[in-house]
Order: C-alpha cells, then sequence, then structure tokens
C-alpha cells in the first residue's frame, strides 16, 4: 500500500512539473508526423521543445526538417534539404506561412516520389496540429515551382486549416 502512495505522489509530482513547463510558454510538447518504417502511412512522435528565441513557425519546421528520433520512423529524402526562411502574412480572416526550403526536390521526385509525398503530408500534418496557420505556401530554392505531388501542387497554397469568413 506504501508502494502505491509513493507511485501516486510521484505521478502527481510529474503531471504537475509537466503542466508548469507547458504553460510557461518556452517549453512544449509537439508532435511531428514522419512515415512509419514497416507499415504504410504517417506516424505522431511526440517531442519535448523549448522555444528560446519565441518564434514557434520556425522552430517546428526545423525540427521537423531533422527527422525522426524514433529508429522505426524513416524519412527518406535528400538530406540535404534545410530551412531558409519563413515568413508570415496575416490579415483579418487567416494567417499565412510561407515556407522557403533549399531542396533539390527534380531529384527526389524522381528517385523518392512517394518519400517526397510522405514529406510534404507530414510537413502539412506537422503544422497543422501544433501551429494556427490557415494556407501554406512552400517556395523551393526562393521560387514558386510547378510540382505536382500526389493531390498537392506547390505552385498554389495548400489549406491546412479552414477559416470561416
Amino acid at each position: 500500500m506504501k508502494r502505491l502512495y509513493l507511485l501516486l505522489i510521484l505521478l502527481l509530482f510529474f503531471l504537475f512539473i509537466f503542466i508548469i513547463l507547458n504553460l510557461r510558454g518556452k517549453s512544449k510538447f509537439y508532435k511531428f508526423y514522419y512515415p512509419h518504417g514497416i507499415r504504410y502511412g504517417l506516424v505522431g512522435e511526440y517531442r519535448f521543445i523549448e522555444n528560446i528565441n519565441g518564434n514557434k513557425e520556425k522552430l517546428v519546421i526545423e525540427h521537423y526538417l531533422l527527422g525522426p528520433i524514433n529508429y522505426l520512423l524513416k524519412q527518406n529524402i535528400n538530406k540535404n534539404i534545410s530551412l531558409n526562411n519563413i515568413w508570415i502574412v496575416k490579415n483579418k480572416k487567416e494567417k499565412i506561412l510561407i515556407i522557403n526550403l533549399k531542396w533539390d526536390i527534380d531529384s527526389d521526385i524522381k528517385n523518392n516520389y512517394i518519400e517526397t509525398k510522405f514529406f510534404i503530408d507530414g510537413l502539412i500534418r506537422t503544422i497543422k496540429e501544433n501551429l494556427k496557420i490557415n494556407k501554406i505556401f512552400i517556395l523551393i530554392n526562393g521560387e514558386l515551382g510547378n510540382y505536382k505531388i500526389d493531390f498537392y501542387n506547390l505552385l498554389y497554397p495548400i489549406v491546412v486549416k479552414w477559416c470561416l469568413i
């Protein structure tokens, strides 16, 4: 019985610490989506990240580009992909995120089409889960590209969350 009380007290203590760290605003659990190595589909992975500079959008995208931590998840695209910069455009109705990636997308589409599709899909699901964004523009090396990956066309904005007018 004493062990049960001790376990309950420890559980409450860790829950209290977890709540305090999340309410502080600088540290938070984020959920990232990556392709599963064995099954077909995306799987969520939680990470505890400390936000030092205050730019949550850049932080989430940079950590997504690092790849999964779990060994069962994979990201088999070009490892040289990096984030050049991001911009956020706000108006009264919506918030648009413009992501500029340094990426040799032509070779990834040619060699790893399915993995490229999973990368884009995982990025969009990660943004949808963690950020309050309505639409995303993905620029490749500073330009809008006419790349059709599954049902995503990178020439047009990708709707993440519908906004009410």
